[in-house]
């Protein structure tokens, strides 16, 4: 039983950190709205979900803008929406309802990139560019 306790705590250890994913290589999921630019939505915010190890990728992570979800990324997907200019508030949901949240302050035109994933088995959300 020890010995089961240990390898499950390892694997957590080692399976809860990230590993960047190249926005090239990130597989694309389509959002749920605001897909194409328009002249009100004229701000592009691409949402990268980083890799991680098998502990954490079977959670999903509900990205929400302004408390509306616009998302469902796995490890190693990302999205591509468009939002107006001004202050807006990203966040992930995670399974229990909660989860971090960054602000974006955003000007006309701006190319917005922003990253998740897990780092030392505690979820993040942060403006990358």
């Amino acid at each position: 039983m020890k010995k089961w306790l240990a390898l499950l705590l390892t694997g957590c250890l080692v399976g809860c950190s990230t590993t960047t994913v190249p926005i090239q290589e990130a597989v694309y999921e389509k959002p749920f709205f605001n897909s194409e630019k328009t002249e009100e939505n004229n701000v592009k915010v691409t949402v990268v979900r980083d890799g991680s190890a098998y502990v954490v990728s079977i959670l999903s992570f509900y990205i929400q803008l302004d408390g509306k979800e616009i998302a469902d990324l796995m490890p190693k997907e990302k999205t591509t929406f468009y939002t107006t200019e001004g202050k807006h508030l990203i966040s992930v949901r995670l399974f229990n309802g909660e989860g971090p949240a960054c602000f974006l302050d955003v000007k006309k035109g701006e190319s917005v990139e922003v990253r998740c994933g897990v780092l030392y088995s505690d979820p993040f959300i942060r403006r990358a560019k």
